[in-house]
This record gives structure tokens, sequence and C-alpha cells, in this order.
């Protein structure tokens, strides 16, 4: 399910997209992931994130939109925003080296998340999940063949689909997070984590479910009894 969006001469959205973007009828709106980083983007994004009436998931060039400027995050009108970043991508937002923000993981996500009212999903190993209110969870999924590029834009995806359904920011972050790094571990299994890709995460996000919830898939021949 697309929809077309007016483009840039270089192939990326363009300006023109915002009002066409803000009225869509969205419960969520996710950002950032192979979004480009030319000026009118960067401008889209801003003014997305001050102006969407709905909650909001921002990873990878939507970040980047913000550096230097993260105050744009706070105060959207009572509509939850999820950031997020892995350690490079939190370090340019705190300005902060990234030994910096890896030697002190949860506090980092935790004071950003408190000072910008944001949830932060600090990505890497032991994934954190900050909320604004000062708490934070430690997931324990996932393994190092995750660290691979795209795995990031599948997480932003999983978790806005939860975002978007009954669940609060919280819990669509945790939830999120633990079903990616399940699915992860599954591809890492299959694959071995060497040579596992998002796709390969992506293709499992069914199986983390039902591993979840304890439920297993019937085989063909049980649903025709």
């Amino acid at each position: 399910m697309t929809e077309v969006l007016p483009e840039t001469d270089e192939g990326q959205i363009a300006w023109e997209a915002l009002e066409q973007t803000l009225e869509a009828d969205a419960d969520v709106i996710a950002m950032g992931p192979g979004l480009g980083r030319a000026p009118a983007t960067m401008a889209l994004v801003q003014a997305g994130v001050e102006r969407a009436g709905v909650p909001m998931v921002l990873d990878a060039d939507a970040l980047f939109a913000v550096v230097g400027d993260s105050d744009r995050l706070v105060g959207r009108d009572g509509a939850d925003s999820i950031i997020t970043p892995h350690a490079g991508e939190m370090a340019r937002l705190t300005g902060l080296t990234v030994e910096a923000v890896q030697a002190n993981r949860v506090e980092v996500a935790r004071t950003f998340a408190i000072t910008h009212r944001v949830f932060v999903i600090l990505k890497g190993h032991c994934t954190v999940v900050a909320t604004w209110e000062g708490k934070a969870d430690i997931n324990l999924t996932g393994n190092p063949g995750m660290a691979s590029g795209g795995t990031g834009h599948v997480l932003t995806g999983t978790v806005a689909a939860w975002f978007g359904q009954w669940l609060d920011a919280e819990a669509a972050a945790q939830l999120g997070v633990c079903l990616h790094g399940l699915a992860g571990d599954r591809a890492a299994v299959d694959e071995g984590e060497t040579a596992m890709v998002a796709g390969d995460i992506l293709d499992r996000l069914g199986d983390a479910v039902l591993e979840l919830t304890a439920t297993r898939r019937r085989k063909p021949e049980e649903a025709q009894e």
C-alpha cells in the first residue's frame, strides 16, 4: 500500500509533500528510513514534527533533520513521539561522543527522554527503552548479526505497526524491540549471524509473535480437519 508523493530532482521527497502527508488518514507516521538528506526533505521533516497531530516514530535521516535543534521534539500537542537512534545518532543529538553514549547508555537515553518528553529506543547491545517519565528497560533479545544495514529500519516499521494499533508509546516500543530481537535470533539460527541481513529479520517477525504468545502455527493438514 503506497501513496505517490512529490519528489525533488534527486528523487527524494519534496517539500510540497508536506500537506499531503499531514492530511493522510494515518494513526501513526514513521519518518526516516531511506528518506535522504536533501534540504527540502529535511525541511519537510522539521515541519512534520512540529505540525503532525498523530504519534510519530523517527529514525535515521529524520533524526539527522533535528540535530542541533532537538527541542523541536518537545510538546507535540499531546501526540507522543518515539525516536530510535543508534549510538552514533544519539551522539549527534546530544553533542556527546559515541564513546560517552556507549559508556552510559541507560542514563543518556533516560535524560534525553525526560528533557525532550519523548520515548527513546537506544539501539545496540541490550537496547534501552526509556520513557519521558524516567523509566528505562533493557531488552535481552537480539544478537550481533543484527548490526547491519537496514535492520534498524525493520525496527522502525515494527514499532510503528504496534504504535498505530491499540498500544501506547511505551508498550509499542517495548514490544517492538522485543519482537525485533526475537526475529533476529531466529534468523541467526537459520542463516548464521555473519550472513543474515535485514530481510531475514523481517521474514521472521510472524514467527517471533507466535513464539512470544506461545502460539503454534497449525500445519495445513491440521487446518483441514
